[in-house]
């Protein structure tokens, strides 16, 4: 018995401390896929603003339209054609946004893990970091809001770029061209980090390496793959007057959303505050920028080992770090917890080196240090895991419901305490909201078709634009959200323009503006500025004639 005990425990123990393979690989995207299912990720209260920088987009491409010269859009095109190609191979469906962005959040998660792979040397430190990654980086409320592809890509362009500097082989190289093209022309920022990350990367590569001919061979591997993807659409931009009205954007909106949309929360606003806030305890951001802990002792593990110089963590701390500050500015955001994966990794790979020298610089009683420390970690991941598995995910909600001797679904199926109700409306199919939410868009949806034709421009103000989506309706000039006009210099005026030139057949408001409107957008006194002029506009020009519960709709006087 004792000897089939120690046999069964010696196998045990080599599955752990060994490599994981390609059926761990398999197993950890089953696992991903499995716990992050949720049946009803369409119930719920619609972010009109959210959803609203996407849908109108989507659908004037499939109209004919060209981002950047006909419409505004805040980052890059491959962000609105590859939705709107797949609802051009389905329906025209308010839900394929939800689905879009829930699917790359999935797999970006995936691909996380796939990195963790590569980088991690033992399976038990990669399950047990599978827990801590899932439970921490998963956005609970808007996975299906934003994020999705954009971090995707990025995440593949490591996975490639890390198998490249393992194996050596040109495939992966290619890979990582290929993914940072897409990324790039998805999200401008995580493109700038890919390309960044690349050239850094081969760069002390080469000189690690005493390369003759420097990086140009490697460089231009990638160059050649980059432009296999960056060409066309570049060409498509430029033969359609698209291409400079984009970097203008770009140009635009990078300041404009830090001066325009701040963040209401508490955030360091320079160097010094983020130093503070790391060495203060109390400080309301002191957790959050505990990452940078992480990256700090990241950077001295690699300048310690520059004669095993792991080239797979130089570039998840440089692209992780990358990432990070980027979203410093949205640190209490949904992306902010996206950002954080490279860092997950990394913490865990520190441990896993620790566990190791542990194991090797000390005797017997060092070993048993290594075991408890092994088991600390376990067990502080699955107690720090499980309250975030029970709030993110279906089904250990339904699962926690069951033991508490609720019903399966107490509390899944509502919001916020209300019941939530079909929305019976064409193209929203599968759309489950709060009653006043439905009727809402029930009532607006059959008041624009029997008083409205196809053509006939209608203006949702301030930022509830994703209704020109709903009731398939023109928005009004290159701004499918009205408040994205705030963003860049002269883009006001270009708006009032429209709105005088064009004159929206109606004009619909709030009845009385959301708590987040007053909290995020009008604290900024420029803004209050721009939003009363509009205001004044509508209330000169046109008169009330019709309510729902939430929203007023205008028509112009005679």
């Amino acid at each position: 018995m004792n000897v089939q005990f120690k046999t069964h425990m010696l196998k045990l123990r080599n599955w752990a401390t060994h490599r994981a393979t390609a059926l761990d690989a398999f197993v950890l995207a089953f696992i991903t896929i499995f716990i992050t299912i949720h049946p009803f990720y369409l119930y719920g209260q619609i972010n009109y603003f959210e959803l609203g920088l996407y849908l109108p987009g989507v659908d004037a491409i499939l109209k004919g339209q060209i981002p950047y010269r006909d419409f505004l859009h805040l980052r890059g095109p491959l962000e609105l054609y590859f939705p709107a190609w797949w609802m051009s191979m389905t329906s025209r469906s308010f839900a394929l946004i939800p689905s879009y962005f829930y699917l790359g959040t999935v797999v970006t998660l995936v691909l996380g893990l796939w990195v963790a792979m590569e980088v991690l040397r033992t399976r038990i430190f990669i399950y047990i970091l599978s827990l801590s990654f899932l439970a921490r980086t998963f956005p609970r409320v808007s996975f299906a809001m934003g994020g999705g592809f954009r971090f995707a890509w990025g995440m593949a362009l490591l996975l490639c770029l890390i198998k490249y500097f393992r194996k050596r082989n040109k495939i992966w190289l290619l890979g990582a061209g290929f993914f940072c093209a897409i990324a790039f022309f998805t999200s401008i920022e995580i493109g700038v980090y890919s390309l960044f990350l690349v050239g850094v990367a081969l760069l002390v590569d080469a000189l690690m390496m005493q390369k003759r001919g420097g990086i140009f061979k490697e460089l231009s591997i990638f160059i050649f793959a980059f432009g296999v993807v960056a060409a066309p659409i570049v060409i498509f931009l430029q033969v359609n007057h698209a291409l400079v009205p984009m970097m203008e954007t770009y140009w635009k909106v990078v300041p404009g959303i830090l001066q325009n949309f701040p963040q209401s929360d508490p955030v360091p606003r320079n160097v010094l505050e983020v130093i503070i806030a790391m060495f203060t305890p109390t400080h309301l951001n002191f957790k959050q920028l505990t990452p940078l802990y992480c990256y700090l002792f990241a950077f001295v593990y690699l300048g310690y080992g520059r004669r095993d110089y792991r080239r797979d963590i130089f570039c998840l701390s440089i692209y992780g770090f990358l990432l990070f500050i980027g979203n410093m500015r949205s640190l209490w955001g949904p992306g902010f917890e996206t950002a954080i994966q490279p860092q997950k990794i990394l913490l865990f790979f520190l441990l896993e080196e620790t566990w190791f020298k542990v194991q090797e610089k000390f005797n017997q009683p060092g070993k048993v240090i290594a075991i408890c420390i092994l088991t600390g970690i376990f067990l502080s991941t699955v107690i720090y895991s499980f309250p975030r598995f029970q709030k993110r995910f279906f089904f250990i909600k339904m699962i926690s419901n069951v033991f508490e001797g609720k019903g399966p679904l107490a509390k899944i199926l509502s919001y916020s305490g209300k019941d939530l109700v079909a929305v019976n409306v064409p193209g929203m199919k599968g759309m489950v909201v709060p009653l006043e939410q439905s009727q809402d868009i029930e009532r607006l949806y059959r008041f624009m078709q029997a008083h409205t034709t196809l053509k006939d421009p209608v203006l949702f103000y301030p930022d509830s634009g994703v209704f020109n989506f709903i009731v398939n309706r023109p928005f009004i000039g290159r701004f499918p959200v009205a408040t994205l006009s705030w963003l860049g210099r002269g883009w006001h005026e270009e708006f009032k323009g429209s709105l005088e030139k064009q004159k929206p057949a109606y004009v619909v408001t709030y009845r009385s503006l959301p708590e987040y409107f007053l909290r995020t957008q009008l604290i900024i006194a420029e803004n209050r500025r721009k939003y009363e002029e509009v205001t004044a506009l509508i209330s000169k020009n046109y008169q009330l004639i019709y309510r729902t519960p939430s929203f007023n709709v205008w028509k112009p006087k005679q």
